[in-house]
């Protein structure tokens, strides 16, 4: 029959869906090993190769249920041709009962008459329906055969069946009952009526109880059908189940110990580290670094020692002259107020100076003035002023020589000393280009401070920054020379004048000198280079705060680790997709292994369900045609 074919056909399904699940397991197999992960590789393809045994073991068992489903389909077919014997019988029961029961009432000689004339029919019917029971028990034989050799029966669908049909039983026997009980108080001449209404009912009582038992050996047959088929569909999905759990279990140990991302891993880690390491160093110069001073504008001078206006140690002093926003009133009054505050601590560390200063603590001197001035002329647009040996060495001996001339707050142009200043100046190829002057160690000896280098430094900030920007009542004759030199030398004076001496100990000179006018043989003025002869280095910029500013190789070492820290992350992320869809196509495949294994065991069980449906069909037709 059909069903029985489709069993078959679906049984060679199952064997290829083992050949797929073969060739599915060789490919896990092969793409583990590409990931690197030969160990877990080999174990991915012996649990799928074990998932291929599992599949052809239920294949063969598969194979086996449509054979005995086959034969169980050959027997219902006879069951159904001799049932309908009994469908024939019962309807023709079912129509004599009515009808009796409808005219026994005021028609007892009818009923009398239906009686004799069913007995007869009755016997006709009985053997046709003796032989078609005689028949359904052979083929029933071989039926239950067949299904004892798929497994246990189950009572429940037998315990349902029973329990309707003594019910239904009972409503039959109570109306007959009703009907026999009704007749006996008839006159006599009813009674072989009622005789052959007993009689009928006897018959009536026997067929219906070997058809009942007919019905309940079909159900047992279905049932045991159904119980055999879910049992095996449930082994075979349990055991694809497991399989596919093993394999996923190992393909995911194989994503999760892969060398290579294990590798990529360490090496992040690494890089991080180093990356950390370098920007820590960076940190932890930052944390607590000492301000840059700003400039006070106001009035009040003692704001100058408070705040960011108070320098302390030599990390606070600014390197670029800031515009302090004073008032067009405040810009004519010179000397008047301060920008900026010493206070002596135990934070400077600088030398205390007594006296002249050595050759080398005025290049100091001097390289955070020209430091300041020349930051300012290329804020200006303004080339650097050229800063030499020469240019030094002509300031300091000018300083000595103002100090042994005991001459304070004048300008030397203007003193004794101007004529043979300005040959020595000549006879060095170059010709004055000016001279600024401010004083040194005035809130010192206020104070009763010590003077240091670090002081004597703060007062170049306030000297320059007030030339710069408060220098109206002057005629901003100091900012003109700022702008206009070629070349500066600056030096710390002695101030030794009687006079002034105590109110500030030190003079602040400012020294410019520009190139002289030098003609060649053609008339046409000669430009010399290096007039001034070997320049000296500005450094203090670049050095004051290197122990606690990090510095462009700290910067360097930080650029470097990240640059190789994102290399290791590209890198790892490259590798980490690779893996993961190899773990993918492994999920995919295991997935549609186990899929394709329930749809063959559904298979099965949709061909079990169908017998035991047309069955139950049975059952329903005897129940409303017979009883």
């Amino acid at each position: 029959m059909n069903k029985a074919s489709a069993a078959v056909k679906s049984a060679n399904k199952a064997k290829k869906v083992a050949s797929s699940a073969n060739h599915v397991a060789n490919s896990a197999a092969k793409a583990a090993h590409s990931a690197s992960a030969t160990k877990a590789a080999k174990t991915t393809s012996s649990v799928a190769k074990r998932a291929v045994s599992y599949t052809k073991t239920a294949s063969l068992k598969a194979s086996n249920v449509y054979a005995q489903a086959k034969v169980v389909s050959g027997s219902y077919t006879k069951v159904m041709n001799s049932s309908s014997a009994l469908k024939t019988y019962g309807q023709k029961i079912n129509s004599g009962v009515l009808t009796a029961r409808s005219s026994a009432v005021t028609h007892y000689a009818d009923l009398e008459n239906y009686a004799l004339q069913s007995i007869i029919l009755k016997k006709d019917d009985e053997v046709a329906m003796t032989s078609a029971i005689t028949e359904m028990q052979k083929d029933d034989a071989t039926y239950r055969s067949s299904l004892q050799k798929l497994g246990l029966t189950s009572a429940q669908a037998t315990s349902a069946l029973k329990s309707a049909f003594e019910t239904e039983r009972s409503v039959i026997n109570q109306t007959a009952g009703d009907r026999l009980n009704s007749l006996k108080s008839e006159p006599k001449s009813t009674k072989q009526a009622i005789s052959n209404a007993v009689q009928s009912l006897a018959v009536a009582n026997q067929v219906t109880s070997s058809a009942y038992n007919a019905i309940i050996n079909q159900a047992d047959s279905a049932n045991a059908v159904i119980s055999s088929a879910k049992s095996v569909q449930a082994k075979a999905d349990y055991s694809a189940s497991v399989s596919a759990s093993v394999a996923l279990a190992a393909a995911q140990k194989a994503h999760d110990t892969d060398a290579t991302v294990s590798a990529d891993k360490t090496a992040v880690k690494d890089a991080q580290a180093k990356v950390n390491a370098a920007q820590k160093i960076i940190d932890d110069k930052a944390t607590g670094v000492p301000y840059i001073a700003t400039p006070n504008n106001s009035d009040d001078s003692n704001k100058a020692f408070t705040g960011t206006h108070l320098i302390t140690r030599t990390e606070n002093l600014p390197t670029q002259v800031k515009d302090p926003k004073i008032t067009t009133e405040q810009q004519d009054e010179y000397g008047q107020m301060h920008f900026f505050g010493y206070k002596e601590t135990s934070a400077d560390d600088t030398a205390v100076i007594k006296g002249q200063l050595t050759n080398t603590q005025q290049q100091a001197l001097a390289d955070y003035a020209v430091t300041l001035i020349n930051n300012w002329r290329k804020s200006q647009g303004l080339s650097a002023l050229v800063w030499s040996k020469l240019t030094q060495d002509l300031t300091v001996q000018n300083a000595i020589n103002r100090m042994n001339a005991k001459i304070g707050d004048t300008h030397t142009s203007q003193t004794s000393l101007s004529t043979s200043f300005k040959k020595t100046i000549s006879d060095n190829g170059m010709i004055y280009g000016g001279e600024n002057m401010g004083i040194g160690s005035s809130d010192e000896s206020f104070f009763g401070y010590n003077t240091t280098m670090l002081s004597l430094k703060v007062d170049i900030l306030n000297t320059v920054t007030s030339m710069i920007y408060q220098d109206g009542d002057s005629s901003w004759g100091h900012l003109t020379n700022f702008k206009n030199a070629n070349s500066i030398g600056v030096a710390a004076q002695v101030n030794k004048d009687p006079e002034t001496s105590n109110d500030y100990p030190y003079l602040l000179m400012f020294n410019f000198y520009n190139m002289a006018q030098v003609w060649d043989d053609t008339s046409n003025m000669a430009v010399t280079p290096d007039f001034t002869g070997p320049k000296f280095t500005l450094t203090f910029e670049s050095t004051y705060r290197s122990e606690i500013n990090p510095t462009e190789k700290d910067y360097g070492n930080l650029n470097t680790a990240q640059s190789m820290l994102n290399d290791v992350n590209t890198q790892s992320v490259k590798d980490q997709k690779v893996i993961d869809a190899i773990l993918t196509s492994a999920k995919a495949t295991i997935a549609q292994q186990l899929k394709d294994a329930q749809a063959k065991n559904f298979q099965l069980t949709t061909l079990q369900l169908l017998i035991f449906v047309r069955i139950m069909i049975i059952c329903f037709i005897k129940k409303r045609g017979t009883f």
